[in-house]
C-alpha cells in the first residue's frame, strides 16, 4: 500500500490545478482516459481544474485520480 506525505494526503477530494501534457490512451477527437506527465511529448499545455482523488488502494496500482475537468479558457 503507498505511503502519502502529510501534505500530499490532505489533497484528497479536494479541487486542484494540474499542469502537464496528456497523453491519450486511445485514438480519437475525444479523450476519457489519458495519463498526465511532467514531461512534453511533442508540444505543450496545461490541464485544467478539477478533483484530485489520493488512491490507497485501487487494485490496479494507480496513485492518482484526476475527475471532473474542466476545460480552461
Amino acid at each position: 500500500m503507498p505511503r502519502f506525505s502529510p501534505t500530499l494526503a490532505a489533497l484528497d477530494q479536494k479541487e486542484v490545478k494540474v499542469q502537464g501534457f496528456m497523453l491519450p490512451l486511445d485514438v480519437g477527437e475525444k479523450h476519457a482516459f489519458f495519463i498526465l506527465s511532467a514531461v512534453p511529448p511533442t508540444c505543450s499545455f496545461c490541464m485544467p481544474g478539477g478533483k484530485l482523488s489520493v488512491l490507497k488502494d485501487d487494485p490496479t496500482g494507480i496513485f492518482y485520480r484526476l475527475t471532473d475537468a474542466v476545460q480552461a479558457k
